[in-house]
């Protein structure tokens, strides 16, 4: 993912956050640089994750845009879980 916003010239992403308890969800990531107006939903990466309680490695293919809003989504999760 980093390699991604390396190559599109991005220098940061802000993802905004909005709820409270349980409920919640990501508002919208803007992208800041020299590639900030690149659309994130035309580049895709592959990441690789492991769920909670499983060893296995799941690999699966998103946007970059998708794959931020998958990350943030599991820090907020492991940080605040509920």
């Amino acid at each position: 993912m980093f390699d991604a916003l390396a190559a599109a010239r991005i220098d940061t992403v802000e993802v905004t956050f909005n709820g409270y308890a349980d409920e919640g969800q990501i508002d919208g990531a803007v992208a800041d640089g020299e590639g900030g107006d690149t659309d994130l939903q035309s580049i895709h990466v592959e990441i690789a994750r492991v769920e909670w309680g499983n060893q296995i490695v799941t690999r699966q293919t998103l946007s970059l845009k998708g794959a931020i809003e998958k990350l943030v989504h599991d820090v907020l999760e492991q940080t605040y879980s509920g």
